[in-house]
Order: C-alpha cells, then sequence, then structure tokens
C-alpha cells in the first residue's frame, strides 16, 4: 500500500480491487471499529437495567429506614446536597432543613410503606413514582395517610442519592 497527500486511502497492489472497492472495504471497517464500543456499552446497559433499578429501590428503602431511625449520618449519604424536598402541604426543604427536620422530630416518620412503584432510568438518573403509605408523628399528632409520589434520584460515587422529592395526600375516588 502506498499512501500520500493526494491519495490518502492508498493504491493497493492488488490487481482485483478498485479504488472504490478499497473505499467501500475502509468505510466498513471504520464503522464497525467505531460503532463496536457504542453497541457493547448498549449492551451491558440492557443487560445491566434490572441491577441498576434493585439498586435504586435499595438506596429508596435504605433512606426510608434512615428517615424512621433519624439516622441523619446515612442520610448526609442518601441526600444530594443540592436536595429540593416537597412535603405533602407543600413546604420545600433543602438538605440542611430536611436534615433538621429529622434530627429534631418536627416530623417523626415511624413507618413509610411504597407500592405501585415504577422506576425509570435514563442513564444516571431515576425517576421513581408510586405510592406510600406513611405513618408518622407530626406535631405530635400521629398520622397516617396515603401519598402519591415523584422522586428524581440519581447516580454520585457509586450511590444513589436523592435530588428532588414532591409528595401529595393520595385520596382513592
Amino acid at each position: 500500500v502506498r499512501v500520500s497527500a493526494s491519495d490518502p486511502l492508498g493504491t493497493l497492489a492488488c490487481p482485483y480491487l478498485s479504488r472504490g472497492d478499497v473505499e467501500e472495504t475502509v468505510r466498513f471497517h471504520l464503522n464497525h471499529i467505531l460503532l463496536a464500543p457504542v453497541l457493547s456499552a448498549s449492551v451491558v446497559t440492557l443487560a445491566t437495567a434490572g441491577e441498576r433499578e434493585d439498586e435504586v429501590l435499595a438506596s429508596q428503602g435504605a433512606r426510608r429506614r434512615a428517615m424512621s431511625d433519624e439516622d441523619v449520618s446515612a442520610l448526609t449519604e442518601l441526600l444530594d446536597d443540592d436536595l429540593h424536598y416537597s412535603h405533602t402541604k407543600g413546604s420545600v426543604e433543602s438538605k440542611a432543613q430536611f436534615l433538621s427536620t429529622i434530627r429534631s422530630k418536627r416530623i417523626d416518620y415511624l413507618a413509610a410503606t411504597p407500592r405501585d412503584v415504577r422506576v425509570r432510568l435514563f442513564g444516571g438518573t431515576a425517576i421513581i413514582t408510586g405510592l406510600s403509605d406513611m405513618k408518622l408523628i407530626y406535631r405530635g399528632e400521629q398520622m397516617d395517610f396515603t401519598i402519591r409520589f415523584l422522586e428524581v434520584s440519581h447516580k454520585a460515587d457509586n450511590n444513589w442519592q436523592l435530588v428532588a422529592w414532591q409528595s401529595v395526600r393520595y385520596s382513592p375516588d
């Protein structure tokens, strides 16, 4: 093969291949070389989507346990620094404010039992929706109710962290 500036593909010393055949062969191999990592990454993503969904749900469970156990240390790791936590009554708290709420027991989460949960993954971001039966003490009064929630989590440093939470009281019609 001889390569020059005027002939970047080179001229094969083979009488059986035309310049068009050489160009087609080079394009074929470049496409396969360039697409191979993309295709294999897609296969890996498809193969591990269920595992990533399980990770998200495990993180969600760990967060619920930390809330009911008032484990501020664990919550610190499970919540993103830019947390936007919107309660059912409409108040919004940052991460520091939410941790203060847990620490002070202004809201004492006794139990949260999710159901009808759906996880949708978009790369390193998860959107989780569902219902949750809540049992808590708010300002000294025990309350039991169901909420519909929307949460957004993202993977940071190999851990799923809650970025946003929004919930409303649910009342079946």
